[in-house]
């Protein structure tokens, strides 16, 4: 951790960052918008040309930090074009680093000779920087950075598995068209490796612990996949602790040498006329980059005291040297005070060292106590990006709260404490370490409640609206960690601590942190359940869990999780328990999602409202608007609309007398639910008010980019299609994109059903063919069953669009075929009555009487397709008896038809003009 600020300019730059933090109150950061990149002093400019603010800036406002991503996604997808340099995450290093030149240059060899040689073996392309806490590992990789100025640069935070998954998804959304919502964190990687292929690219893997290992090991998140061709290859440094590095090339850190230390003081004191002194100086420290840093600090505060002195005052450094030098305990005693094993390599020096500049540092802290809470605090959030207002809130019923807090983070910075850039607080972590180990078990407690009373309000905002969503983001990260904590210590037995844990993950699903969320709440299970057993926060934690999975689009384990919580709370609290109730209307809706359970999710649904003593309570009218749209789903839609129209008549009432949030809820999820109706039944002009109702309140709650907003959206713009509205559709379409390319990238699927829409409104504006509509049904149906794992009666709408356009251009035989294939798929749904089932048999029907029309018949023995033309005869022969293909020049990818080859060239990846975006472009412009 560097440090970026020292002296009187510490003090400015806190004074100038924590004021503007205070006028612009209320508004606060996107999530990592300090982080993604800089462009400053690069060849590579950023993809908006909109002029930015500089994030490095400790005077860029916050008004300034919101316009960067005014979303709750993590970063704009500004790396789409690949000749722009990439330069994710990282900073450069701290204006008073040293370079260790000698090993930079040995480093940077590696990296060019892998780079022009392609052939080297892993040990030239697998770095490992290895060192003890503080010597300088990440500002030594920061500089490595720096220097090479040709390469993509990647920074990822890899302290745990976790934390290294996070990294890897922000990247992914990012760098833009890298779907994550159903992939796993391995999986995320490998996309990002090959996003980069045959480029130069580096990607830094900071803080790991070790090699392989079930929490830490960074092995699986390697690119061990890579394709050999690849040139050149991706470039991996990792800096640890640990020097246990299989078939990488270690580098070992070593202390500063006496030419590096007066470097360093020069830069620092800026006037090297007594160079005994600072030699003598650099010997008593040790050489040691983080006991440098400290004694500086405490060395300029000495400056600053004497300035009002008026008294010649006596040379700093040597009053230090004196202070430093008192004898202190034994080094084994230092370790077992700290407990902390200290690296053999450095020698006997480094503890008793390390124990002193401590001891002066923590001694000047105990005059302040409110520093030593905020400091304690700290060491148990993240150690980096922690927001400040935590600590400094800006409001007017806190200003003296905030006066005293900001003095006490003045007071952390001029000690080389924390860091502070752009309104977020920064710890190195080996004091963060050392302040944990000292806490002691019952003090560790009083933090750790302080932390959660701290991060509790503004987790519990998530929601509310848009900026607060984007607090709770700021948040997340540094509330998971205390509950690491919490874990590790087993004191979830504690009631507070428990239901932190629990509010964590409510917090994460309201976030839509659906893989991340899951994950917390299965290791939390995991630890909790051997020692609470049959506690309620252990099914209520369930209950999260389920609801995570739901999202996250594994529902068949979320119905599993709620038929397994329903019979326990049946058997715990009985049929009409408000909470069996609940968790019933929960494994309804989640059956509901599966063709073959719609008459079983709606039977429970029955019960459910059956069951309730009052009709007009909550769960009472949820279970109603669920049966509704099971009655929707199974096609009764002229019944679904008149019980939808009460049941939102009801909750409007109900709203009136006593207004809830979560009756508002409902009362937007039944008028979508009934919007959908209307479209099925050709309202279009119904169902698009009310999809734009529903869009609005969802994109003012949670933000344009947020799931359910744009759902709503794709569901207005279909609306806007079957009225005929095309220019409009088009118009919305283009804006989606250009609002929410981030919220794109998280939900693949949104991204391809908004093409598919493009591809239908071009084709009835005259601007594409219907073969390439065709080939937009044909990936949207391949993504459907190939990637979400979706139910095959998910799949029908686009076989049967697909259908349509074969019967259309003549393919009668190929579209007879898909009809029959989808009504046999209907028909295990739906009954003879349905609308799309009859819909299905008709055109099935027409299909037989058009082929009895047929004139051109097929003479090859066995085969008996006729055609309405002899163009599509003689295709039909070429294709399937004759097997002549058609290969790509780009990929050498063979098709079975030209007119299909035509298609991909405009989506082929190997093409050097990629035609699909060019015309999305065209539409931008």
């Amino acid at each position: 951790m560097s440090n970026s600020y020292s002296g009187d300019e510490t003090l400015q730059s806190l004074e100038s960052s924590l004021e503007e933090f205070i006028k612009t109150s209320g508004q606060v950061p996107s999530p990592d918008s300090i982080s993604p990149i800089y462009f400053d002093e690069f060849e590579a400019v950023p993809f908006h040309t909109t002029t930015k603010p500089n994030t490095e800036d400790p005077r860029c406002t916050l008004e300034e930090l919101l316009s960067l991503a005014p979303s709750t996604s993590h970063h704009t997808s500004r790396a789409l074009v690949l000749n722009r340099r990439v330069w994710f995450e990282t900073r450069s290093p701290h204006s008073t680093y040293v370079e260790k030149e000698e090993e930079l240059r040995s480093i940077k060899t590696l990296i060019v000779d892998n780079d022009s040689n392609p052939d080297q073996i892993n040990t030239t392309r697998y770095i490992a920087i290895c060192g003890h806490n503080g010597i300088g590992k990440t500002e030594f990789v920061r500089s490595l950075a720096r220097s090479l100025k040709t390469h993509h640069v990647i920074w990822l935070e890899a302290e745990d598995r976790s934390k290294l998954a996070l990294s890897f998804t922000r990247l992914a959304e990012y760098l833009g068209r890298i779907p994550t919502n159903d992939k796993s964190a391995t999986e995320i990687a490998q996309r990002c490796y090959e996003h980069f292929q045959s480029q130069k690219s580096i990607f830094i893997f900071d803080n790991a612990e070790a090699y392989s290992g079930e929490d830490v090991g960074i092995e699986e998140f390697l690119p061990h996949f890579v394709d050999p061709t690849w040139t050149p290859l991706p470039n991996i440094v990792v800096t640890s602790t640990s020097s246990k590095w299989p078939t990488f090339h270690v580098l070992r850190m070593g202390l500063l040498t006496p030419e590096e230390g007066l470097k360093y003081c020069q830069l620092v004191f800026g006037n090297l006329a007594n160079k005994e002194v600072y030699a003598e100086f650099l010997e008593e420290l040790g050489y040691f980059p983080q006991f440098l840093q400290q004694a500086t600090a405490y060395i300029q505060k000495l400056q600053k005291s004497y300035a009002f002195s008026s008294i010649t005052p006596p040379c700093p450094i040597t009053e230090y040297l004196k202070l430093i030098r008192d004898e202190g305990p034994s080094n084994a005693r230092i370790q077992e005070m700290l407990s902390y094993v200290f690296d053999a390599d450095l020698g006997t020096k480094y503890p008793r060292i390390f124990w002193k500049s401590w001891k002066l540092t923590t001694v000047q802290l105990q005059k302040s106590p409110l520093a030593v809470e905020i400091i304690s605090v700290i060491s148990f959030l993240c150690a980096d990006r922690i927001p400040a207002f935590l600590f400094v809130s800006g409001r007017p019923e806190n200003l003296e709260r905030d006066f005293e807090n900001r003095n006490a983070i003045q007071n952390l910075l001029s000690h080389c404490l924390l860091t502070l850039e752009s309104g977020f607080l920064s710890i190195h972590r080996l004091p963060q370490k050392v302040i944990r180990l000292q806490l002691g078990p019952e003090m560790e407690r009083v933090v750790l409640t302080k932390a959660m009373t701290l991060l509790q309000p503004f987790l519990n905002q998530a929601g509310i609206d848009l900026n607060k969503t984007k607090v709770a983001h700021l948040c997340i990260e540094h509330a998971r960690n205390v509950c690491t904590h919490i874990l590790t210590r087993k004191w979830y037995d504690d009631s507070e601590f428990s239901n932190f844990i629990l509010n964590v993950a409510k917090t994460m699903l309201g976030l839509g942190l659906y893989a991340n969320g899951t994950q917390f709440t299965q290791k939390a299970l995991t630890l909790m359940r051997p020692e609470l057993g049959d506690d309620e926060i252990l099914y209520l934690l369930e209950e999260e869990l389920g609801n995570l999975l739901f999202y996250l689009g594994k529902r068949g384990s979320a119905v599993q999780i709620f038929e397994k919580l329903y019979e326990t709370y049946e058997f715990l609290y009985g049929v009409i328990d408000a909470r069996t109730l609940k968790i019933a209307n929960r494994w309804a809706n989640a059956l509901n999602h599966f063709s073959k359970t719609f008459k079983k999710a709606l039977k429970i649904y029955t019960t459910t409202f059956d069951r309730c003593s009052d009709s007009h309570s909550i769960i009472a009218l949820t279970a109603k608007s669920g049966a509704a749209n099971c009655k929707k789903c199974i096609g009764e839609f002229d019944i679904a609309q008149t019980e939808f129209e009460s049941i939102i008549k009801t909750i409007q009432d109900e709203i009136i007398s006593n207004p809830n949030p979560e009756l508002e809820e409902l009362l937007g999820v039944s008028q979508f639910r009934l919007a959908l109706v209307y479209r099925e039944l050709g309202n279009f002009e119904k169902a698009a008010k009310l999809f734009r109702e529903f869009g609005k309140l969802s994109k003012r709650r949670k933000g344009l980019e947020h799931p359910t907003t744009l759902k709503s959206y794709i569901d207005l713009i279909e609306c806007l299609i079957g009225m005929k509205q095309f220019e409009r559709a088009e118009m919305k379409i283009i804006k989606i994109y250009e609002k929410s390319e981030e919220a794109l990238t998280e939900n693949h699927l949104s991204f391809f059903q908004l093409r598919e829409q493009r591809a239908v409104v071009q084709l009835n504006l005259g601007q594409v063919t219907q073969d390439y509509v065709k080939s937009e049904h044909e990936d949207m149906l391949k993504r459907k069953r190939d990637m979400m794992k979706l139910d095959p009666i998910a799949c029908v709408h686009n076989e049967k669009k697909i259908a349509v356009i074969l019967f259309d251009t003549g393919e009668v035989n190929d579209a007879l075929d898909l009809f029959k294939k989808v009504l046999k798929t209907q028909r295990c749904v739906w009954t003879e009555d349905h609308r799309d089932v009859q819909i299905t048999t008709e055109m099935i029907r027409k299909c037989e009487h058009e082929l009895l029309k047929q004139k051109y018949g097929c003479t090859y023995e066995g085969c008996s397709k006729r055609y309405v033309k002899e163009s599509i005869l003689n295709r039909h022969i070429i294709q399937v008896h004759l097997g002549v293909k058609f290969s790509c020049e780009f990929c050498n990818k063979e098709f079975s038809r030209q007119d299909i080859l035509r298609v991909h060239q405009r989506k082929c990846k190997e093409s050097k003009f990629n035609f699909a975006s060019y015309k999305l472009t065209l539409h931008k412009l």
